[in-house]
């Protein structure tokens, strides 16, 4: 029994037979004919997208193919249904692992299909500027408050975009989500799109799982 099987099943939708091909199941049922339902990306495919989106290997590596981590970070991610998130804690407490996570799970399922990552740390602004619209989320990594004028006006940009054409936005940061939009991030319409299109998580954790891993 594969996964759709056992989906229908628990959903109590009778079918008479699904046939499969490269990228779909056809769900022919009696009350409804045949019904179209696109497969489940493969690992390898979403390994593929995440590259193109300029994810971290070593965090395509630990979410595809590791041991799933119990972090509060990613409980509190895997929660959310509709919205963006900005999960906000300690450094090292799994806030990019848990958001790449997220990322790879609505992938999976066509949520998402194009993913970028941006690391808001020593970043060529230019290069991720000519290419972030063709993209139809973002990760901004590390959001912080040592960030130029220049970058931040780069961040601002990509909000306003996100927000625009209804992309979904995810974004960590180390610094108390208060100070953030109040000291750097300042712009009122700015803060107001990013309280209605993401949620916000403080992530309580304390341990530094990067130092437990050493």
């Amino acid at each position: 029994m594969n996964e759709l099987e056992r989906k229908l099943q628990t959903l109590k939708i009778p079918y008479k037979r699904i046939i499969e091909t490269e990228t779909y199941y056809w769900i022919e049922s009696e009350k409804h004919g045949f019904m179209k339902a696109f497969k489940p990306r493969t690992k390898e495919e979403i390994e593929e997208i995440l590259k193109k989106g300029a994810f971290p290997p070593k965090y395509i590596k630990s979410v595809l193919y590791g041991e799933r981590l119990k972090t509060e970070a990613l409980n509190k991610a895997l929660k959310v249904k509709k919205k963006g998130i900005i999960q906000e804690g300690k450094a090292g407490v799994g806030k990019t692992y848990a958001l790449t996570f997220k990322i790879a799970v609505l992938l999976r399922y066509y949520h998402l299909n194009a993913p970028l990552y941006v690391p808001l740390q020593a970043f060529d602004i230019q290069s991720y500027r000519t290419v972030y619209p063709e993209y139809d989320s973002y990760l901004l990594d590390d959001l912080n408050p040592n960030l130029t004028e220049w970058e931040l006006d780069f961040v601002r940009e990509i909000i306003y975009h996100a927000y625009n054409h209804d992309k979904r936005l995810f974004i960590t940061t180390n610094t108390d989500i208060r100070t953030l939009l109040g000291k750097f991030i300042k712009e009122e319409p700015v803060i107001s799109r990013l309280l209605e299109t993401c949620e916000i998580q403080r992530i309580n954790e304390r341990k530094d799982l990067r130092a437990l891993k050493v």
